[in-house]
């Protein structure tokens, strides 16, 4: 898990490179506003994948509506899919799975027999449970999948008539 100081979040931030930053203050007019820029489409697309579109309302100006659509590939829920939109949620998405994956595989080597008396086994494996979580939630899926049939043949039941038949006679047994 990554912790940070409060001095490095300001830092971070504040920082003229910081996407969300940018993006809300140079390319958009404000929620409500219909023309939102293509990063912060991407951006709110990529995180309703992770967190819902609902919360992603409460950190960027756009709807929850917006954001589950964005997320989608979809500008609006009448158009079809925007094919560049997609191709950046679901290269964003894909590096958020990819960041998940190193620290869920970190997460994992701390539940060993060396690092148990450091930190407890129910808090790691805790922590790879929600990190497994947002690696699927963020995992490309297959929207075509290969149907696949299963066909199981039922054996003919034998019948009487099948079996040769053999006639015992009893036999007094004299002793």
């Amino acid at each position: 898990m990554l912790f940070f100081s409060d001095e490095e979040v300001k830092n971070r931030l504040e920082a003229p490179t910081n996407v969300i930053e940018k993006t809300i203050h140079d390319h958009s007019r404000g929620n409500g506003n219909k023309n939102k820029s293509p990063e912060l489409r991407a951006l709110a697309g990529s995180l309703a994948k992770v967190i819902g579109g609902k919360a992603v309302s409460e950190l960027l100006p756009v709807s929850g509506a917006s954001a589950n659509n964005y997320a989608k590939g979809k500008i609006a829920p009448v158009n079809g899919v925007d094919e560049e939109l997609k191709a950046k949620v679901d290269e964003r998405t894909s590096k958020i799975a990819n960041t998940a994956l190193n620290k869920l595989l970190s997460s994992l080597e701390a539940i060993n027999t060396l690092k148990l008396s450091e930190s407890s086994p129910k808090e790691a494996s805790s922590v790879a449970k929600d990190l497994a979580t947002v690696i699927e939630k963020t995992s490309a899926k297959n929207d075509n999948p290969t149907n696949v049939n299963v066909i199981i043949y039922a054996p003919k039941r034998s019948q009487l008539d099948d079996y040769d038949t053999i006639e015992i006679t009893a036999v007094n047994d004299r002793r």
